[in-house]
Order: structure tokens, then C-alpha cells, then sequence
């Protein structure tokens, strides 16, 4: 089964969201002169400046960034295990393989499996079918309801693909129709969904990143962020607004799979 992700969503009628950002070459910022003091008192010297380091890297620094596609910059610093574990876990049930999460059953009637389709029934009235197709070809898929995010008032369905996966959401109030890159985690005030998807060895899907705001019609993207040196495993909120990501890698040169690595996401408020 091969085709690439951008095909499969032109076949499910979902629009891709904005090409993602880069980040800017690092640029080492030159420590000004100190002003010349009286004689009588010793000279002022300017801490040194840390250079700002890309943190699409294997290797961590203190001083890491991340360029979003609308231009902003991410905090990126190392964190610990003790850190990730006292994170907001993860709200959704285990990924559906072959059959919906149980918890269909506690959306009132509002989310139903009619044979090959997947319906849901938003507040205003609005009905959504996500309809599979089991045709052998490139447009096959398969939902399966995933769970719900209360707190964002969206449903989650998983898309499997001919090849990859995909995630839809649906808005419970509006029935407005969201595709994402993978994993929704919600923020604390359910302001903010961060999508987070892993993909660096088959590179089917979307290797990255995005950040959505929950609006009253429903999620709107803020920004996205590919990555090449690592993947995002998993994402889990702090109190404090700031994100946790287990990174995971690729193999090295010599075959040798790198150990997980948590590190904390600062990220920018969402521009008006």
C-alpha cells in the first residue's frame, strides 16, 4: 500500500494545513562594548552572550530554539524524567486498532457506528460521516472513534491510511471538521490543542508539530513545525502552560537505538 500523505488527504477531501517553518541559521551575537568608567572604580564587563541554537538536534543545549511556520520562537529546554511523570497525562484511551474505543459508548448517542460510518452529532444540530472506504487503492481508509477531549469540546477519530495514519477532529459544538498531524494533547484551560506525530523511518506521515488554538467555531491552526533529527513520542501539559515532550530518535550509523530524552516547549502566546 503506498501512497504519500498529502495524496491520501486529497482523496479523503481534507485540506492541508500551512507548509511548515525552519529555523534561522544561528547567529552569534557580538558582546558590546563596556562604557568606560572613572578611573578610580574598576571596568564593567558584559556577561557573554549565548548563541541561540537550533533544537532540531540530537544534541541539547541550554540555549535552544524553534523557528514556527507563522515566525515566532519556542523555548526548547532540557527537562527529566521526574518532570514528564508529574506532567497532565495524556486524557484519550489507547490508539483504536481494529474497533472503536469503548468510550463511544459515553457520548449519549451523539457518536454512532453505522456499518462503514462514523457519525457525529454536534450541538447545533450538525451531523459529520466519516465514511470508509475498503477499496483496494490509494484512497482506502478507516476510521475508528479514538476518544474525546471534553475540555477542548472536540471528538477524535484515527484514520488509517493506505499507508500512515491520520487524525481528525470534530468540533461538538459546531461539527466543524479538523485534520491534524497525529496525537492531540489538551492544554489545562482547554485553549490550546498540541499535535504531536513521529514518523522517521517509514516517513509516511508528518514528522513535527502544531499548535491549535480552540476557538468558538472551532480549532484553528497557530502554527506547525517539521523536525528531521527527532520525533516527538509523546506530549504531556504543565500547570504552568509549558508543554513536555518525550523525544525519541533514530537509529545511529552503527544500527545503536539512542535512549528517550524529555525536554520542556515555552510556547509563544497565539497572535490576535
Amino acid at each position: 500500500m503506498k501512497t504519500s500523505f498529502a495524496a491520501v488527504y486529497a482523496g479523503l477531501g481534507l485540506a492541508l494545513l500551512a507548509s511548515c517553518g525552519h529555523d534561522q541559521p544561528a547567529v552569534t551575537e557580538t558582546t558590546p562594548t563596556a562604557p568606560e568608567t572613572p578611573a578610580a572604580g574598576p571596568a564593567t564587563v558584559a556577561a557573554p552572550v549565548p548563541v541561540l541554537t537550533s533544537a532540531d538536534v540530537v544534541t541539547a543545549t541550554d540555549h535552544d530554539t524553534l523557528r514556527t511556520s507563522d515566525g515566532q520562537t519556542v523555548s526548547v529546554q532540557r527537562t527529566t524524567l521526574a518532570v514528564w511523570q508529574k506532567a497532565q497525562p495524556d486524557p484519550l484511551p489507547a490508539l483504536p486498532d481494529s474497533v472503536d474505543s469503548p468510550t463511544i459508548a459515553q457520548t449519549g448517542g451523539r457518536v454512532q457506528r453505522l456499518g462503514q460510518a462514523l457519525t457525529f452529532k454536534a450541538a447545533n444540530g450538525r451531523t459529520v460521516t466519516l465514511q470508509n472506504d475498503t477499496t483496494d487503492g490509494e484512497d482506502a481508509v478507516v476510521y475508528m472513534y479514538w476518544g474525546s477531549l471534553p475540555k477542548a469540546h472536540q471528538w477524535v477519530a484515527n484514520a488509517w491510511l493506505y499507508e500512515g495514519r491520520a487524525v481528525v477532529l470534530i468540533d461538538q459544538r459546531t461539527g466543524q471538521r479538523t485534520n491534524i498531524w497525529g496525537h492531540p494533547s489538551t492544554s489545562p484551560d482547554g485553549q490550546y490543542i498540541l499535535a504531536s506525530s513521529s514518523d522517521l523511518v517509514a516517513t509516511f506521515d508528518p514528522n513535527g508539530f502544531q499548535l491549535l488554538q480552540i476557538r468558538p467555531g472551532g480549532p484553528q491552526l497557530v502554527w506547525q513545525r517539521e523536525l528531521a533529527n527527532w520525533g516527538p513520542a509523546a506530549v504531556r501539559w504543565r500547570a504552568d502552560g509549558s508543554a513536555v515532550v518525550k523525544q525519541e530518535f533514530g537509529p545511529t550509523e552503527s544500527g545503536a537505538d539512542l535512549p528517550p530524552r524529555y525536554v520542556s516547549l515555552r510556547l509563544p502566546p497565539a497572535r490576535p
